[in-house]
């Protein structure tokens, strides 16, 4: 029994041999900047990797390079030439499996840092061509040229107490279904990654990390790779996700929670005022004067006499009033609203008598029976030694 088994692996192993044979792909790979670069540039340290249609996974790289070292790194370029492909792709899948006419193969290229000896930021490239009758008879397939796009590094957005918002700018290219989303929170040492992102080409992606994990005081990095359309079925994934990943984010962390608040008041008062007023009168007083009396002498050793006098006069007033006002404010302040006081002050000139005329009283002996009334008429009695009128 072992016997036939082992014969019947030879003998599939010797079909398959016999099968394999050589068909090859090449295609040239231009530089990010559209130039052919030299042997120095991204486009000569890149990778190949393809997939044809009918056959499951991936069909091929490139093999037995120039550089010994790195044998899957492409011919870098030279002169006016840029970066080249050239690989046999046959193998016993391919023989099981022939190629068909219309068939698709899947072409990508990548370049990272640390891959084929490269040190620097990471590039990608992709394109699609369909195998031919020409192509089955010549057993190969040529590759439309390619140029390398910039695999960008994300970019902190926004950091919050429980979130951190990365974004970057999608890669112009029709083939790129989406990116794979990256994150390292041991110094960038090991990335794991968290969510694979829709392609937005030559726009902004975004993505908001809220992954309940993260934590106060620990840096946190992103990176990125990139997930080309497949689409070419037989059991190989929707779609290819490159090898090559971006250069790491700057640090992110997650913010404490902390409280700055920022108040904006609106006040409305209610207002009590007291006014004191002092009243500096000057006047210049014209008075009229209408006595009646009654005379009744009274004769000692020394003559005397002794006079009852009524009299009656009224009081203009003339001159120029001034006035003092001393505001006292009480402000009482109340969130209701705004009350602007308006004050008018009215003042009532009061009579005053004439310096003169009080001489005159006193001059007299004037006694006063009443006070000031109505403004202007004062009632006074006189009583007098002599005979006379008082002026």
């Amino acid at each position: 029994m072992k016997k036939i088994i082992i014969l019947g692996v030879i003998i599939f192993l010797f079909i398959a041999e016999i099968f394999s044979a050589e068909y090859t792909l090449d295609g040239l790979v231009y530089n990010y900047d559209g130039t052919s670069g030299t042997a120095a540039t991204p486009n000569s340290f890149a990778s190949l990797n393809a997939y044809r249609e009918g056959i499951a996974g991936q069909i091929g790289h490139q093999n037995n390079g120039e550089n010994a070292t790195y044998p899957q790194k492409i011919y870098a370029a030279g002169g006016n030439s840029p970066a080249y492909f050239f690989t046999d792709v046959g193998s016993s899948d391919w023989a099981l499996t022939p190629p068909a006419v219309s068939q698709v193969i899947f072409a990508i290229l990548e370049t990272g840092e640390g891959q084929n000896g490269w040190a620097g930021e990471s590039y990608v490239a992709s394109t699609v061509t369909v195998i031919t009758a020409s192509d089955i008879n010549n057993g190969q397939t040529t590759i439309p040229a390619v140029e390398l796009k910039l695999l960008p590094a994300p970019s902190i957005i926004s950091e919050g107490t429980n979130y951190i918002s990365v974004g970057w700018t999608g890669i112009d290219n029709d083939f790129i279904t989406g990116y794979t989303l990256y994150r390292s929170d041991d110094g960038g040492i090991n990335y794991n990654p968290i969510t694979v992102t829709s392609q937005n080409k030559g726009g902004p992606v975004f993505y908001m990390d809220n992954d309940p994990s993260l934590l106060e005081g620990v840096n946190y990095y992103y990176k990125i790779s990139v997930n080309f359309l497949w689409g070419g079925g037989n059991g190989a994934p929707d779609y290819y996700e490159t090898n090559v990943k971006s250069k790491p984010s700057s640090a992110a962390h997650i913010h404490s929670l902390t409280y700055t608040p920022t108040q904006t008041a609106t006040f409305t008062a209610t207002v009590t005022i007291t006014y004191t007023f002092t009243h500096t009168p000057t006047d210049t007083a014209t008075f009229t004067f209408t006595e009646t009396f009654t005379y009744t002498p009274t004769h000692t050793v020394t003559f005397t006499e002794t006079d009852t006098k009524t009299l009656t006069f009224t009081y203009t007033p003339t001159g120029t009033e001034t006035f003092t006002l001393t505001e006292t404010r009480t402000a009482t302040f109340t969130p209701t609203f705004t009350q602007t006081p308006i004050l008018t002050a009215t003042n009532t000139p009061f009579p005053q008598l004439a310096q003169g005329f009080l001489e005159k009283i006193k001059e007299n002996k004037i006694i006063l029976f009443g006070q000031p009334v109505k403004n202007s008429i004062i009632k006074i009695g006189l009583f007098a030694e002599q005979e006379g009128i008082a002026e």
